[in-house]
């Protein structure tokens, strides 16, 4: 995991992450969250980007995986605008506060 910071404050403002490594299927899955008062800075972007090249390249897996709420259109937008592709959607697959939701699926690929 990795602290997503300030680069001028070096305050954090957040966290992202490599989740579920399957090394032996060369795959993993990236998770992450930012506090609200940083949203739509960029700030995700880059670290997600960053993440993505790093996972990809020298650390050699082929394949990385994101799962979000459907209704969460940043993460979903997010995930979109760095090359992610929606896979699909898992019904009533986790249950957040009580309440079954659904999640989307999200993969980008080495190649």
């Amino acid at each position: 995991s990795w602290v997503i910071a300030d680069a001028t404050t070096e305050r954090m403002l957040g966290s992202i992450g490599l989740y579920r490594l399957k090394p032996e299927h060369d795959t993993a899955e990236v998770g992450y969250q930012l506090h609200p008062d940083h949203w739509g800075k960029g700030f995700m972007t880059e670290a997600l980007e960053a993440v993505t090249r790093h996972t990809l390249g020298p650390l050699g897996f082929h394949r990385i995986e994101a799962i979000t709420d459907p209704r969460n259109t940043r993460s979903r937008r997010l995930l979109e605008g760095c090359g992610y592709l929606l896979e699909g959607i898992t019904r009533e697959s986790y249950v957040w506060e009580g309440i079954r939701t659904d999640s989307a699926i999200y993969s980008r690929l080495a190649h």
